[in-house]
């Protein structure tokens, strides 16, 4: 069995050439840039609050006491949605614009909770 060409001993193994010299993790790929990460942030919150007040006024109609539809309101906000998240999922898929995506799920969360609390704390009173 020691005679065996295909299977050498351990211990008088040749080395195949001189070791490996490893890289830093880091130099993979770009990393996620704060920039872009703060501006999509800031898109997704000036869209979001744009949506909401866009689909108020277009739920209160021509008279304000007597026409109310919610169906307006939830066609701007989903339309909004749809864009907001569709975007930034395009945008994280990419490694240039993946900060972007990820500014811009963050601006949606931001906005979801500024909404939630003045919306709530108007239900309150």
């Amino acid at each position: 069995m020691a005679d065996d060409p295909r299977r050498p001993e351990a211990e008088h193994a040749p080395i195949a050439g001189p070791p490996l010299e490893y890289r830093a993790a880091g130099a993979d790929g770009p990393g996620v840039r704060v920039g872009q990460v703060i501006g999509g942030a800031a898109v997704s919150l000036l869209l979001g609050v744009v949506a909401v007040f866009v689909g108020i006024l277009s739920a209160l109609g021509r008279n304000v006491p007597t026409t109310s539809s919610d169906t307006r309101f939830f066609v701007v906000i989903g339309f909004a949605t749809l864009l907001i998240n569709g975007w930034a999922f395009l945008a994280y898929r990419s490694p240039r614009y993946r900060g972007f995506g990820i500014g811009l799920w963050i601006g949606f969360g931001l906005t979801l909770l500024m909404d939630g609390v003045c919306f709530g704390l108007g239900a309150l009173r």
